[in-house]
């Protein structure tokens, strides 16, 4: 498993309402792409979310979300959301929300 079916077909769900999402198999999981730009992906069991390149762990105030290190290099703005922390629809949509508005913002 490369990644959790499950919690990516919730995402899925999360961003229908959208017309701009497109997604794509990436990092070995898949990503949902706003404007040409990953806002937010799923990674094994994780949910990954992009967010302002300056924003923290610490801003996020989540033990359960941590800089998501592909190959052991920490992205910034990029987070690895654990899935006990998106446990109920409102807490995925929160979290696929905070990524799709990085994604519009960011992508000048």
């Amino acid at each position: 498993m490369a990644y959790a079916d499950k919690l990516a077909a919730r995402v899925r769900l999360a961003l229908s309402g959208r017309t701009d999402v497109i997604e794509k198999a990436m990092f070995g999981g898949v990503a949902f792409m706003v404007s040409g730009n990953m806002c937010c992906g799923v990674n094994r069991d994780d949910l990954i979310i992009r967010l302002d390149r300056l924003t923290s762990t610490e801003d996020l105030d989540s033990r359960l979300v941590r800089a998501w290190d592909m190959m052991k290099r920490p992205m910034p703005g990029m987070f690895a959301v654990d899935s006990a922390a998106c446990t109920t629809k409102k807490s995925l949509d929160k979290w696929a929300e905070d990524g799709t508005g990085a994604c519009v913002f960011t992508a000048a």
